[in-house]
């Protein structure tokens, strides 16, 4: 069993219900993709630019050294957002296992 299975069981099971849970699901998976292909398409092309900056002329290296340092700030929230996620599929494992530990009693 997976969060989908649990947000699919969340409410009666009829069909109408159950369709529009799939969807809602299918929605929320599909702008999780997108979010992550525009951003990697951003961190992909960032070189491009700092590259079109530096050969400007006019290369401002203290602010080309201040930008390779926001990357380091980017990169400890992706990992903080990454440790996150990680923190709230254990809570829901947990969650799913006492709800088949009591499943497990009741038959």
């Amino acid at each position: 069993m997976g969060v989908i299975d649990l947000i699919l069981r969340h409410r009666p099971a009829t069909s109408a219900t159950a369709g529009a849970a799939a969807r809602r699901v299918g929605r929320i998976l599909g702008l999780v993709a997108v979010a992550v292909a525009a951003l990697a398409v951003v961190l992909l092309l960032s070189p491009l630019v700092l590259d079109d900056i530096a050969n400007s002329g006019g290369a401002d290296w203290n602010r080309l050294s201040d930008i390779g340092a926001a990357y380091g700030f980017t990169s400890a929230i992706v990992s903080a957002l990454a440790l996150a996620g990680v923190a709230v599929s254990l809570v829901v494992q947990n969650r799913q296992a006492r709800a088949e530990q009591v499943q497990g009693i009741r038959s």
